[in-house]
């Protein structure tokens, strides 16, 4: 599998018109266009009408936000009705990049995960600059987001952008920290320091670093499909896929999952998710399954 898989795409427009055009053809022309305008008209200008609404359909896909809360694009992530590929961008500190196997097993989950029939790409992000002492605020993450994300959404391809940085959140305690989070619709950021240093502390497990990248890197991936019931998915997915996954929502940590055992329990994004986890990848339960499989089979948004 190439996970990186860089390419460039050159187009040529051809002239719509040849480059010398006789003045008979010119008044011949002339002609043609003032009947076909003629004939809009007597129509009832629907041809402009149609014009009009492909162009706000280009338009609206051309100004794709990739600024809204996480859940809000969980419809366009999971099937195939607007965005028929997928685009990760992976963006690193220098020294803090992800390990291969958690990129190839990352892979896994989201081929099982999403309904892309033209497949999803891995593309190498821009090199982030070092953070600062205090941690990352989510404005820190945003304001590195509008600086350094290269890829957008564009016609039928989604992109979501994978921050692997080198500073702590900034939202860490003294008994807990934070090793990842979701902080935008297609944006997640990875405190690849805080999970470093809290796997090789985690001596009773052994946890290899590469089980807790794909541990948080999918559970903060879930944050953006949706899991568990979060506020910007409603509205966007379909009441089956809501119903479904609100009946596993934890009361007393929204947006997570109340099954200790499933990938969107509360702890796996944080350090105290490493000695649970206890060397083993946690998976989706049935109810999160399921919720993915309507999301992925409803074109209601």
């Amino acid at each position: 599998m190439e996970l990186f898989n860089f390419y460039r795409k050159n187009r040529s427009r051809q002239p719509l018109l040849g480059a010398s055009v006789s003045r008979q053809g010119v008044r011949q022309l002339s002609k043609l266009l003032t009947l076909a305008f003629a004939w809009v008209v007597a129509l009832g200008g629907c041809a402009p009408f149609e014009n009009n609404w492909i162009d706000q359909k280009v338009a609206a896909i051309e100004a794709y936000q990739t600024n809204l809360g996480a859940g809000a694009s969980a419809h366009d992530l999971v099937s195939n009705v607007a965005f028929k590929s997928l685009v990760v961008e992976v963006s690193s500190v220098p020294g803090f990049a992800p390990t291969q196997e958690a990129l190839n097993r990352l892979q896994t989950f989201l081929n099982s995960s999403l309904n892309k029939p033209r497949g999803i790409r891995w593309m190498m992000g821009t090199e982030l600059p070092p953070g600062t002492a205090r941690g990352y605020t989510v404005q820190d993450l945003k304001n590195l987001e509008n600086q350094f994300r290269r890829y957008k959404p564009q016609k039928d391809e989604l992109t979501v952008h994978l921050l692997f940085l080198d500073q702590h959140s900034s939202d860490d305690t003294e008994t807990q920290k934070i090793l990842g989070q979701a902080f935008g619709n297609l944006s997640i950021a990875v405190f690849e320091n805080s999970l470093r240093s809290a796997t090789v502390k985690d001596t009773q497990s052994q946890t290899p670093v590469w089980i807790s990248e794909v541990t948080v890197t999918e559970h903060e991936f879930g944050h953006l499909l949706g899991l568990v019931g979060l506020p910007d998915a409603q509205g966007k997915v379909s009441p089956e896929a809501s119903a479904l996954v609100r009946s596993s929502e934890d009361i007393l940590h929204p947006a997570h999952c109340m099954n200790p055992n499933c990938l969107m329990y509360h702890a796996a994004d944080t350090s105290a998710a490493l000695s649970r986890a206890a060397g083993i990848l946690p998976q989706l339960d049935e109810a999160c399954l399921n919720y993915l499989k309507q999301l992925g089979s409803s074109d209601a948004r």
